[in-house]
């Protein structure tokens, strides 16, 4: 019964709480204060038509939306490969940096999105 009453306080580290998403922005505004405005701004939406899902979910009667962890698995699959090919594979020139904002859309179990805020670096690579 002592216990009734008693405030709990989220942690930054549970994803997706307040203090979670306060502590991405206040991530985001000091890069945004260190490099500048972003170059790039990124937005990733969850779909669940990927040829992936229905290929996984060809030979059941299962809808893609009643199954959220098979999407949120590809999704950070597909989250995984873009941030690598971003990092390494120089798709927008090198970059400096970037923070990935993740945010969950409350309409439908199976949104889920991410805002990738990319900071790319000002000089040119030279070829000789």
């Amino acid at each position: 019964m002592s216990k009734i009453g008693t405030r709990i306080f989220i942690p930054s580290s549970f994803t997706g709480g307040s203090r979670y998403m306060m502590q991405n922005y206040l991530d985001a505004m000091s890069l945004c204060k260190w490099f500048g405005y972003p170059d790039f701004f990124i937005t990733i939406t969850c779909n669940p038509k990927w040829p992936e899902v229905e290929r996984f979910l060809k030979d059941t009667t299962i809808r893609p939306e009643d199954r959220p962890d098979i999407l949120c698995r590809i999704f950070k699959m597909k989250l995984d490969s873009l941030t690598k090919d971003l990092k390494e594979g120089n798709l927008l020139g090198r970059v400096n940096s970037g923070i990935c904002l993740y945010c969950r859309i409350p309409k439908t179990r199976s949104s889920s999105c991410t805002h990738m805020c990319i900071h790319a670096s000002r000089q040119q690579d030279t070829i000789s």
